[in-house]
């Protein structure tokens, strides 16, 4: 069976031009039309029931805002994802726009700003909050949308996320089992949920080991942030023997202040991080992490916005994927 996307380029036609002739539009000529429908007859093309309301309520484009770090637009976690993401979106002939902002106050008004020139027509919420003004405006003002990652009331709306507190979990218990008693943890600002799960997989853990030394350092979910949090925890009187990073950036910041102070990572210290990011797995040595245990994550979040365009209950498109670990070499038996 085809899809829209395959129809219309075997047409010659725009997916545009092609879903408005489907749909009987006026304003494509009837040759056109015709042209189209016997097209779809001969491939066997039947239109998703989602994405065919979806191009009733004329919905082209979808939003994303991602925060403007120092050098580069974005996590590039959430680009890799949303690069998947968009091309599924494009399927269905809905453009994905990314755009950057500053802070929270300015994405509000970014939202605002979007919604009331109704310029998009659907939202994608990335690093969800526990407490989400962005998730509140959404479903005061009846917008379509799907968050990666939960909020503290996930019950009420469309969400893919990592089963980040197992995954942390598990990794401090394999540290624990390697012989290692003081393993902190270098949190991302708790308002944050995926560093709320994360740090709640990590304190169960210790728990369950009989550990009860919390050595822990709060910073920004990025390289400069590990950096400093590894700095701070390094100079303790008796610091940590395994750092447990919220991100793989922070991780990789955290590597650069062990190394700096002459640590070899994995034979003198035990270093993991999450998210799997390319570029761990060439750092030196390269950096042992965690990741979401699903290929297509952004095909997805496309998958789940589409039905909510097209009118799907939101109680029936909640997932929570599990977390595998990715073990390298920069972690190891405590000595």
């Amino acid at each position: 069976m085809s899809n829209l996307k395959q129809l219309a380029q075997s047409l010659g036609l725009s997916i545009t031009t092609v879903s408005r002739a489907l749909d009987g539009y006026s304003d494509v000529a009837p040759a056109t039309r015709e042209r189209v429908q016997a097209a779809a007859r001969a491939m066997n093309y039947r239109p998703n029931p989602a994405a065919r309301s979806l191009r009733r309520r004329k919905a082209e484009s979808v939003a994303v805002t991602l925060p403007l770090e120092p050098g580069r637009f974005g996590p590039p976690l959430f680009l890799n994802m949303l690069a998947a993401c968009s091309q599924r979106l494009a399927e269905e002939g809905l453009d994905l726009m990314l755009l950057p902002t500053t802070g929270r106050a300015a994405e509000m008004e970014t939202y605002r700003r979007l919604l009331d020139g109704r310029r998009a027509d659907a939202v994608i919420v990335v690093r969800t909050r526990l407490e989400d003004e962005r998730v509140a405006f959404l479903k005061e003002r009846g917008i379509p949308f799907v968050t990666h990652g939960r909020t503290g009331r996930s019950e009420d709306h469309a969400f893919i996320d990592g089963d980040g507190e197992a995954g942390f979990r598990e990794a401090t218990h394999l540290l624990a089992s390697l012989g290692h008693r003081r393993i902190a943890h270098i949190a991302a600002p708790q308002d944050l949920t995926f560093a709320h799960l994360r740090r709640k997989g990590w304190l169960r853990a210790l728990e369950e080991a009989g550990l009860s030394e919390r050595l822990e350092a709060v910073a920004q979910p990025n390289e400069s942030g590990g950096y400093e949090a590894a700095q701070w925890l390094l100079q303790q009187n008796a610091p940590p023997t395994a750092l447990l990073c919220a991100t793989d950036s922070m991780a990789i910041g955290a590597l650069s202040a062990l190394k700096e102070r002459g640590f070899a990572v994995g034979r003198d210290i035990a270093l993991i991080g999450h998210d799997n990011l390319p570029s761990a797995a060439f750092t030196d040595p390269p950096l042992s992490t965690m990741e979401i245990a699903a290929p297509d994550i952004g095909r997805q979040l496309a998958e789940k916005l589409i039905a909510r365009l097209g009118g799907q209950d939101c109680r029936e498109l909640q997932t929570i994927l599990p977390v595998r670990q990715v073990p390298r070499m920069t972690h190891g038996p405590a000595n």
